[in-house]
């Protein structure tokens, strides 16, 4: 068994056959439930898979063995249908939500060895499978790994197709910088006008101080009285001078 990184799609050829982890059970019009990982593309590149494969697990259970898919299309990948979750006997619509089962894992891996030994996967034909059971951290590589090799290490034509998705989901989750905002226009200008003129509108104006009337009153008697001995001031020099002339 040898390993790539990428995607099994990519590179699965037509005639390939492309492992797809199954849970085991049916919705209750009798159509499997493949929504998630391999199983999840698999169902929409093929649309009567789900059709099959609820139709096979319903006439098979709960005793449902690996199954090869072979679609109609003259030049097409074959799929084989490799259960690693157990039928929920209750609730078989959902299976999909059971813990992959080591045990079961390592059933299906010798009944693919059976198959590919006994030429039911052509020699000639390549057979690729994921990491079996460890999406989403279910079950651990370390676990899963030296069942895969005990089965299926012996043949050169099974290919272990692990994802590249870690390192696009550190790309994705990276912290974007924050963009750097320039001073508004407005900003500068505020900026360049007169202090004083500033100064003016920010003061508050001031209401002039209120005088008592009898007060008032007396200022203005005091006015009076201060321009009547001004003009008495400057009239004596002048009525001085006309006496002096006459």
């Amino acid at each position: 068994m040898r390993s790539v990184k990428g995607s099994i799609w990519a590179f699965s050829k037509p005639l390939d056959f492309v492992v797809v982890p199954v849970p085991i059970g049916w919705r209750k019009d009798g159509t499997a439930v493949l929504q998630s990982g391999v199983a999840r593309q698999a169902a929409e590149r093929y649309g009567d898979l789900e059709l099959y494969y609820g139709d096979y697990c319903l006439r098979h259970s709960p005793n449902v063995r690996v199954s090869i898919y072979r679609p109609k299309a003259a030049a097409s990948r074959n799929l084989i249908m490799f259960p690693i979750r157990p039928l929920n006997e209750l609730h078989p619509q959902m299976s999909w939500n059971q813990k992959p089962s080591l045990a079961l894992i390592e059933r299906s891996a010798k009944e693919l060895d059976v198959a590919i030994s006994t030429g039911q996967v052509r020699a000639k034909s390549n057979v690729f499978l994921p990491l079996i059971g460890c999406a989403e951290g279910e079950l651990e590589e370390s676990t899963v790994m030296p069942v895969l090799e005990e089965h299926l290490g012996k043949f050169s034509n099974v290919w272990l197709v692990r994802p590249k998705r870690e390192k696009n989901r550190q790309k994705a989750e990276a912290p974007r910088a924050k963009p750097v905002l320039e001073p508004q226009v407005a900003v500068v200008q505020v900026a360049s006008q007169p202090q004083h003129e500033d100064h003016h509108q920010d003061e508050p104006q001031r209401r002039p101080a209120r005088v008592a009337p009898g007060a008032e009153r007396a200022e203005q008697r005091g006015q009076r009285e201060h321009d009547q001995q001004s003009d008495q001031h400057h009239a004596a020099p002048v009525s001085t001078t006309l006496k002096t002339v006459s």
